[in-house]
């Protein structure tokens, strides 16, 4: 369908077949996952090493907005290799309902009361009133968050938080502080997972679904396998985003914060929101380019999820915007090549900016930690810091 209809709304799916071919052409735009489309299921895999892309989401501080696809359930192997991913989306859709509010259903309770409510106990009420103790054994419903439902959302973020599996310590302490905030609700119980769930909202409908794989174990690999789980993508720029930002924020923090930040346009109200900020530590030598903490901007830099093998006009407009946006002379633009792949060469302009390539290796046969400590050390040569490069332990 053309973009230019009025009713044309993009799809992460795209499914398309010529005239001429026997076959559809099924693309499935930047995520992961897996999805069953009538007797066929596709597992769609991530544009880099499976064992990379993993590590990667496990320092991802944000999920990447998971889907549930409806109620087709899929067959893949078992695994922990994609829990934090799995933990984080979870975590994500969590957030999202604890902004609207809790199920509120009607729950049954039974109680010794001062007064008639409800069903009443008439044998238990007699006893009380000979004892002495004018008090009514009743049985009565009301409104109450103390649900299934609620009971289940909060297990499985507990159970996050105290997961042997899950090595962020910011995705522990995340979950921890979201079942806090899950108030008035108490623990689960072995019912509460058969407990037939009333109408509750979509997005409760799919923090649901996750949270009862998370209780249950259904830890997930994206390789075919017998474990059946309900279909769902994973939308993929984010993870890497965050994660990129944490390897470089841990690898350069001795002398760098690496951040995300929001520059405006000195006339208009356009923005500019670069995917890393490098800001140097210390005490700055130009009072107009003073930041609040001391720092000093020093270069901007751009996360592409994808092979480069050659320079594209477009991501250096973009590179060099983003270093004039934050009024640097340093941009660089961060993504993945293969081992054999040469790196590409800086590109100097004539009005002083400079934009370097900084690239993550991505090969199976390359330990996640190694590449990351590679893409660091570019990176702080890159600004001309080499010396300065420090890589600590990044799952933590």
């Amino acid at each position: 369908m053309p973009e230019d209809n009025d009713d044309y709304e993009p799809s992460i799916i795209d499914v398309r077949k010529s005239p001429n071919d026997n076959f559809w052409n099924v693309r499935v735009k930047n995520a992961v996952g897996a999805i069953r489309l009538g007797d066929k299921q596709l597992i769609v895999q991530p544009k880099i090493s499976l064992s990379h892309f993993s590590y990667i989401a496990s320092l991802a501080i944000t999920g990447g907005n998971l889907r549930m696809l409806k109620n087709n359930l899929v067959n893949l192997s078992s695994g922990t290799s994609y829990f934090e991913a799995m933990a984080n989306a979870y975590l994500d859709l969590l957030e999202d309902v604890l902004k609207f509010e809790l199920v509120v259903e009607y729950e049954s309770f039974e109680d010794s009361l001062t007064y008639a409510r409800g069903k009443i106990f008439p044998v238990r009420t007699a006893k009380n009133f000979l004892k002495g103790a004018p008090r009514f054994d009743c049985k009565f419903e009301e409104f109450s968050v103390d649900n299934p439902v609620n009971r289940i959302l909060k297990a499985a973020a507990t159970q996050i938080a105290r997961s042997r599996l899950c090595q962020n310590r910011e995705i522990q302490r995340r979950s921890s502080q979201m079942a806090f905030r899950i108030d008035g609700v108490g623990q689960m119980r072995p019912s509460d997972l058969y407990a037939k769930v009333g109408r509750i909202s979509a997005r409760h409908k799919s923090a649901l679904k996750i949270a009862r794989e998370i209780i249950g174990g259904n830890l997930r690999i994206l390789k075919e396998g017998k474990m059946q789980v309900s279909s769902f993508l994973q939308y993929t720029p984010g993870i890497i985003e965050q994660g990129i930002r944490q390897v470089l924020s841990k690898g350069l923090e001795s002398w760098a914060s690496v951040v995300k930040t929001r520059e405006y346009a000195v006339d208009g109200n356009l923005s500019f929101n670069p995917d890393l900020v490098f800001v140097e530590k210390g005490i700055a030598l130009s009072v107009d380019r003073q930041e609040a903490d001391g720092g000093v901007k020093i270069a901007t830099g751009d996360i592409k999820y994808r092979r480069d093998r050659g320079w594209s006009r477009a991501t250096l407009n973009q590179a060099v915007t983003f270093a004039e946006s934050m009024a640097v002379n340093t941009g660089i633009v961060v993504s993945f090549r293969g081992i054999n792949d040469q790196q590409l060469l800086s590109q100097k302009l004539k009005g002083g900016i400079t934009i370097h390539s900084s690239t993550w290796v991505d090969d199976e046969n390359i330990s996640p930690i190694d590449a990351a400590a590679d893409l660091c050390r570019s990176v702080a040569n890159n600004l001309g810091r080499a010396d300065l490069y420090l890589l600590k332990e990044l799952v933590i």
